[in-house]
């Protein structure tokens, strides 16, 4: 699903009825879902599917139903705009840095698969979301659901722009 300025557009009049933007349809089903449930809505702007493999920046919004037994969220509805870039080749240096400070300098076969995961997913969200919602604080985000939602999504504009995807 693409949308490029739906927030901002101003709703329509059709049969007397007010219609309402593909933005607010998206956070009233978000409202009804179950707890767990994820939109990805990606915001990058390009004319045609070719220029995607161009763009060195990206934008896109979160839309997180989180579990109603979630001791801090019960079920609220965390949402949000991320905006990023392609990493460069000195982004690549910067994230091998958080690395090796989040893993104190060991080698990562030290550790257990989800503790490089965790690893992996905060080197390329700190390096490369320029901005992000102040929930998407990853030292104080209790949700890894959400967390692991938005590196996929880092991941795979990284994936497009270098060509592994089609």
């Amino acid at each position: 699903m693409k949308e490029t300025k739906t927030k901002k557009k101003k709703p329509s009049k059709k049969g007397g009825q007010v219609e309402k933007t593909e933005w607010e349809v998206l956070q009233e089903e978000m409202e009804k879902a179950e707890g767990g449930s994820i939109q990805i809505v990606d915001l990058t702007s390009t004319d045609t599917p070719e220029d995607v493999d161009l763009e060195t920046t990206y934008s896109f919004s979160v839309f997180y139903k989180t579990p109603a037994k979630h001791r801090l969220y019960k079920g609220a509805v965390l949402y949000g705009t991320f905006s990023g870039h392609v990493a460069t080749f000195e982004d690549h240096i910067k994230m091998g840095h958080v690395r090796s400070q989040c893993r104190g300098g060991l080698p990562p076969d030290s550790f257990d698969e989800d503790f490089n995961m965790m690893v992996e997913l905060k080197a390329s969200c700190t390096i490369l979301l320029d901005t992000y919602p102040d929930w998407f604080n990853l030292e104080q985000l209790y949700d890894q659901n959400v967390a692991v939602e938005v590196y996929s999504e880092v991941m795979k504009k990284e994936a497009i722009f270098r060509g592994d995807v089609l």
